[in-house]
């Protein structure tokens, strides 16, 4: 798994790990803690209602959320470009997107599983 300007790419079917930390409006850094919660979502596009892979994480490691993935998240995906954002739902309910939407890349792989 690869994380570059907001661009991740994953081989069809690999495991992998993607770490999000935050910043606050000043640029200072702002751990995320108990209450909150961080969801990864990947769609086809933007237009399309439900998502293909959503991951949620509320225990924060440092501050950071965590988000791990199993072959069986990606294995059925075909192989191509999707979107993603991560979004942050904090203790009082108000939701901030953190990381806008990106490029979601699964990689062809030649040794399936």
């Amino acid at each position: 798994m690869k994380l570059q300007n907001y661009h991740i790419s994953i081989v069809r079917g690999d495991s992998g790990t993607l770490t999000v930390r935050c910043k606050g409006p000043g640029g200072e850094a702002r751990p995320f803690s108990e209450g909150e919660c961080v969801r990864l979502a990947v769609k086809a596009d933007a237009r399309q209602r439900e998502s293909l892979l959503q991951k949620a994480e509320t225990d924060f490691p440092e501050g950071a959320a965590v988000f791990s993935f199993a072959p069986e998240d990606t294995r059925a995906f075909p192989f191509g470009n999707y979107r993603y954002d991560v979004r942050l739902t904090d203790r009082e309910g108000n939701v901030f997107t953190i990381v806008p939407a990106g490029d979601f890349t699964v990689l062809e792989a030649i040794a399936d599983a």
